[in-house]
């Protein structure tokens, strides 16, 4: 009950409120999950998700600022990825947030992608930008492997509102899991979240993520267990389909437009938007933020959306998230 009470306080934090996770919830994990995808359902849900579809602008801008990665995961396709490997400029990196944050309402900004965030030396140097210029909460993604004493002191100056520590595995399966050392990512993570708690800060929330691919629920949960204590948030989840085989799915017969092509905008580590980082070579591309305006990237992916609206799914024909049950569009935005 107290890890729950957790959970809770940690997305209220995140949401400012605790609709989506009480909607999501109710429709997930309670006798209510056996009206989804009924007839009913769908109509109330297509009804809902038509209404706000006219009114949810972009609120986080997802920048890969590297490719680049230091660790060589198994569920990731990180190492068949035939996309030239760099790191986003400075300047190329103050044009795009420049471009996207005067144009949009952007209220977070995201560092993920398909590289490890601290392979970008200037990594810091970005996010001190974003503090100084806009009003924007920085969210970041880490295996934590190249989280040095040095660098947890400087990322602890800035003003982070979240950070993940993906570690995607417990000790028996880390190594082969991730290709990185167990210890050393472990006692990077702790000596962080000892400073932060020396330091007396409440940001970066920081959250815990593992992937959960076998069957032995028990090690995952002990995973969580041992965590939970130490960070704001703990969670299991599946890995995603980068395979790009909607068989391997549970797939239902009705797909839904993708939420995320509304409320995310994703810029790929060249500068490119692109439709989501699902698109881990960057296929569809939607213009570069580098070299083009704005309005002109704006319009291609406006385009992308009203053909989702009307059942067309070309550019997503190979996506799982689409046939993933309808709950997304519950989202309070």
């Amino acid at each position: 009950m107290n890890h729950l009470l957790k959970e809770m306080k940690y997305y209220k934090t995140v949401d400012g409120n605790l609709k989506r996770v009480f909607f999501k919830f109710l429709l997930s994990r309670t006798p209510l999950k056996l009206l989804v995808n009924t007839s009913l359902y769908k109509k109330i849900y297509t009804n809902m998700m038509l209404k706000k579809a006219k009114q949810l602008k972009p609120y986080i801008l997802s920048l890969e600022n590297t490719n680049i990665c230091n660790a060589n995961c198994i569920m990731c396709p990180h190492s068949k990825m035939k996309r030239k490997q760099e790191t986003m400029k400075e300047e190329d990196f103050k044009t795009i947030v420049n471009k996207v944050l005067t144009n949009e309402n952007i209220e977070y900004v995201m560092f993920t992608g398909l590289g490890e965030t601290l392979c970008d030396i200037n990594f810091e140097k970005k996010v001190e930008y974003l503090n100084n210029n806009f009003k924007t909460k920085v969210i970041m993604f880490s295996n934590a492997g190249l989280l040095t004493k040095e660098r947890s002191d400087n990322l602890l100056k800035l003003n982070i509102f979240k950070i993940n520590f993906s570690v995607n595995g417990p000790a028996d399966d880390y190594n082969k899991n991730m290709g990185l050392n167990y210890n050393n990512s472990l006692n990077n993570i702790n000596y962080f979240l000892k400073r932060k708690n020396e330091l007396g800060l409440k940001f970066p929330l920081v959250n815990i993520s593992i992937m959960k691919l076998d069957k032995d629920i028990k090690k995952y949960k002990k995973f969580k267990n041992e965590w939970i204590d130490k960070v704001n948030s703990a969670i299991i989840f599946m890995p995603s389909d980068w395979t790009n085989d909607i068989k391997s799915c549970n797939a239902k017969s009705k797909r839904w437009p993708c939420h995320n092509l509304w409320k995310e905008i994703a810029v790929d580590a060249a500068g490119n938007v692109i439709k989501c980082h699902g698109d881990y070579e960057s296929v569809h591309k939607l213009g570069n933020l580098i070299i083009e305006d704005y309005s002109t990237i704006k319009k291609a992916r406006e385009e992308i959306k009203i053909k989702q609206l009307t059942g067309d799914f070309s550019i997503c024909k190979n996506c799982e998230s689409s046939f993933y049950p309808s709950l997304d569009w519950w989202e309070n935005r």
